[in-house]
This record gives structure tokens, C-alpha cells and sequence, in this order.
């Protein structure tokens, strides 16, 4: 009986493409995300499970959950590369759906004020410093407190002139 010998052929993980999938030494996989001459940045699986929770409407759900962890190793880290997965986007869980405000250049509020007829201004427009029951808040008493004071510099200003 002869056995046969094959070599497992290994690459230093600065030789790899980003979405490679590879087998260390020890036997953990993973993922290659990121490299540059520095750093690789892996994602090393840490296996699954299955979870089972009850949710608010008292109905059963289930979710096949899988642990890992991003960590940063050397480039010349050999691997046995074992096949290759696209990366995709980080998906966002956060809640907020809002699009952010972008500031508008100057050149296009003066653009915006001459179409409509306005005077092209930065300044924000005055709104109600009162809350619903009359009462202003710390952070509105403190606004209303600084315009106070500017105008009255202003003012005193003006008569020190006359």
C-alpha cells in the first residue's frame, strides 16, 4: 500500500484578495476583508447556533445565529485558501431612516433667493421659543439669553457713537 503525499499549497494572507476563504494551521476559518501592507483584516468564524425566542404577540421565532470575530492579523500570515464568497455591504441595523441634511453653497441660496424674490440669508428663521405650556426650555432660555445680549451690545454700541 503507498500512500500519496499531496501538499496543501499556502499563501501568505498579503497575497490573497479580499472575499478569500481560508484555513489556518490550527483549523479556524475565515474571511479575508481587508489588506494592505500593514495589517489583513479577517473575520474568524466562531460557529452557530439555533435561537429560539417568544416575541411580544406571544408567537415562536427562530433565527440560525452565527458568531464571529474581525480582528487584524499580519500579511505574512500563511493560509490554506479554500474558495472565495463576494463581500457584501455591512448591513445597518440602526433605526434612523432619515437622510441627512446636506448645507446648502452659498452660490445656491443667492441662486434660490433671486428665483423666488427673498433676500438670501444664513441666519435661521425666528421661531417659537416657548414650549406648549408657556415654559421655555434651559436650552432656548440660553439662545434667547445670547440674541438678548448681542442686540443690547449692539445698542449700547450704537449710542456710545452718537
Amino acid at each position: 500500500m503507498s500512500e500519496t503525499l499531496h501538499s496543501v499549497r499556502r499563501y501568505a494572507l498579503g497575497r490573497l484578495k479580499p472575499g478569500t476563504r481560508f484555513k489556518t494551521d490550527w483549523g479556524a476559518t475565515g474571511v479575508l476583508m481587508m489588506v494592505n501592507e500593514c495589517r489583513a483584516l479577517v473575520r474568524v468564524d466562531g460557529g452557530t447556533r439555533d435561537v429560539e425566542f417568544v416575541d411580544g404577540n406571544g408567537e415562536t421565532r427562530a433565527f440560525h445565529g452565527r458568531y464571529a470575530k474581525t480582528t487584524s492579523w499580519t500579511p505574512s500570515m500563511e493560509v490554506e485558501a479554500i474558495g472565495f464568497q463576494k463581500l457584501e455591504e455591512e448591513i445597518d441595523m440602526s433605526t434612523d431612516t432619515k437622510p441627512k441634511k446636506t448645507k446648502k453653497s452659498t452660490a445656491e441660496m443667492l441662486r434660490l433667493a433671486k428665483s423666488e424674490g427673498t433676500k438670501a440669508t444664513r441666519e435661521p428663521k425666528a421661531k417659537n421659543v416657548l414650549a406648549p405650556r408657556g415654559v421655555m426650555s434651559l436650552l432656548d432660555a440660553a439662545a434667547a439669553a445670547t440674541a438678548l445680549a448681542r442686540v443690547s451690545a449692539s445698542w449700547v454700541a450704537e449710542l456710545a457713537q452718537r
